[in-house]
């Protein structure tokens, strides 16, 4: 069974923590798992508005922690790096 939009993209991101290897306990990855379960409880019950309820409060929060995170920044080159090729045109 084919999962919604939502459930396939909080999967994903779920996916990609795990092989980044992102520690469990990190509040990001925390609520993400959090959310995640309960939008897939939700769908499993549609009917049902409690389910509904708290995923809706799950996804907030996990809105309310990406909105407050700092945009990435990756780290400063080493002086003796040689930058990576550009992108070609098309």
């Amino acid at each position: 069974m084919i999962g919604s939009p939502l459930e396939s993209q909080l999967q994903a991101l779920v996916t990609r923590s795990v092989a980044l290897k992102l520690p469990a306990g990190d509040p990001y990855v925390a609520q993400l798992n959090a959310a995640h379960r309960a939008v897939v409880a939700a769908a499993k019950a549609p009917q049902d508005a409690k389910a509904a309820t708290a995923a809706t409060a799950k996804l907030q929060a996990l809105q309310e922690i990406a909105t407050r995170t700092p945009p990435y920044t990756p780290p400063a080159a080493a002086p003796d790096a040689v930058p990576a090729p550009a992108a070609p045109n098309r």
